[in-house]
C-alpha cells in the first residue's frame, strides 16, 4: 500500500501539469493562427479575439487560478509534513523534492495566465462593467501576493531538503548562498545553485512582465508584449522543471 500510493500521486500529477500546458499552448496558438489567417490586418483581428476574451472569461478564469494555488498551498504544507516526520528518509525527500518542482512550475503558470489576463482586462475590456475590471484586478493582486508566498514557502521546503537553514527569497543570505553554491560548483551544491538562479530569475520574470502590462496600459509599448514576455516566461519555466521533475521521479523510485 505504501508503494502504491506514491505512484497514484505521480500520474495525476504528471496530468495536471500536462494540463496547464496545454491551455496556456492552446491560447497562443489560437493568437498565432489569427495571425496567419487575417494577413491584411492583423493587429485589429487579434484585438477583436483579445476583447472578446477579456469580456467573457478573466474574472471567472482569476478566481480559478486562486482556488488552484490554493491547492498547491495545500500540497507543500503536505511536503513539509512528510519531511518532518521522515528523519532523513532519501526516497521520501526525492518524492517532496519532486512535489515541490511541480508545485512550483503549476504556480508559476498560474501567474503567467494571470499576467496576460491583467493585460487583457487593462488594454482590451474596455467594454467591460467596471465591477468586472476591478473583480479580476483584485484577483490578480491577491495572486501575485499568495504567489510570492508560495515562492518562499517552496524555497524554505528546498532548503530542508538541501539540509539547510530555512530561507527567505527577502534575504541578503538566500543570495549570497546563492552565489557560494554556483561558485562551489559541487556535487552537492549543484541543486542549491540550480533552484536557488530558478526562483531568482522567476522574481525577475514575474517584475518585468508587470512592468509590461504597465507600459502596455497607458500605452507607451504595444499591447502584445506582455504575451512576448510571458511566452520566455513560461519557456524559462519549463526548460528548469520538465528536467528537474524527471530527476527527482527517477530519485523517487530509486
Amino acid at each position: 500500500m505504501k508503494q502504491t500510493k506514491p505512484k497514484q500521486r505521480t500520474k495525476s500529477q504528471e496530468k495536471f501539469l500536462s494540463i496547464l500546458v496545454i491551455v496556456f499552448s492552446a491560447f497562443v496558438g489560437l493568437c498565432a493562427s489569427l495571425f496567419a489567417q487575417s494577413a491584411t490586418d492583423p493587429l485589429s483581428a487579434m484585438g477583436e479575439l483579445l476583447t472578446t476574451v477579456a469580456r467573457v472569461s478573466c474574472a471567472p478564469l482569476m478566481i480559478v487560478i486562486l482556488l488552484v494555488t490554493v491547492w498547491f498551498a495545500i500540497t507543500l504544507h503536505r511536503c513539509g509534513k512528510q519531511i518532518e516526520r521522515a528523519q532523513q528518509d532519501d526516497k521520501v525527500y526525492a518524492t517532496c523534492r519532486k512535489q515541490v518542482s511541480l508545485v512550483v512550475a503549476g504556480f508559476n503558470v498560474c501567474q503567467i495566465v494571470g499576467l496576460t489576463l491583467s493585460s487583457l482586462v487593462l488594454n482590451f475590456g474596455k467594454e467591460l462593467q467596471f465591477g468586472w475590471v476591478v473583480v479580476s484586478l483584485v484577483c490578480f493582486i491577491v495572486q501575485m501576493i499568495w504567489n510570492f508566498v508560495l515562492v518562499n514557502k517552496a524555497i524554505r521546503l528546498n532548503c530542508v531538503l538541501d539540509g539547510q537553514k530555512p530561507d527567505s527569497i527577502l534575504t541578503t543570505s538566500f543570495h549570497k548562498k546563492w552565489l557560494n553554491a554556483c561558485d562551489e560548483a559541487e556535487l552537492h551544491q549543484i541543486h542549491a545553485c540550480a533552484y536557488r538562479s530558478f526562483y531568482f530569475m522567476n522574481q525577475v520574470y514575474a517584475i518585468l512582465m508587470v512592468l509590461m502590462v504597465v507600459l502596455s496600459t497607458i500605452q507607451l509599448v504595444p499591447p502584445l508584449v506582455p504575451f512576448l514576455v510571458g511566452g520566455l516566461y513560461l519557456t524559462h519555466v519549463m526548460s528548469y522543471t520538465i528536467p528537474a521533475y524527471k530527476i527527482d521521479s527517477m530519485d523517487a523510485i530509486v
